[in-house]
């Protein structure tokens, strides 16, 4: 979708946002972190491990060099996603 059309939808309140995991959306207040504090314990050192080595990069190779797995939706189903966990570098 091009940008143009993207605020069309928007301005016709047609325009439907799915944001990042460990975000929501508030029609009042916009994009918001989860106040669910299982979503907040996860995304949480990822974000600071981020603020810390300047790249979501240098993240993935840390965290890689930890052991730590991440999940990944794969549609093998058709329009149903289920879950897979993949090591992120080997």
């Amino acid at each position: 979708m091009s940008l143009d059309a993207a605020r069309a939808k928007a301005r016709g309140g047609e325009l439907h946002y799915t944001p990042p995991i460990g975000y929501l959306w508030d029609r009042g207040a916009g994009i918001m972190f989860d106040p669910d504090m299982r979503n907040q314990e996860v995304i949480g050192p990822i974000l600071t491990r981020c603020q810390e080595l300047g790249s979501a990069g240098q993240v993935l190779l840390s965290m890689a060099d930890q052991g730590i797995h991440f999940c990944k939706t794969r549609s093998n189903t058709g329009p149903q996603k289920r879950l897979h966990f993949a090591v992120v570098a080997e």
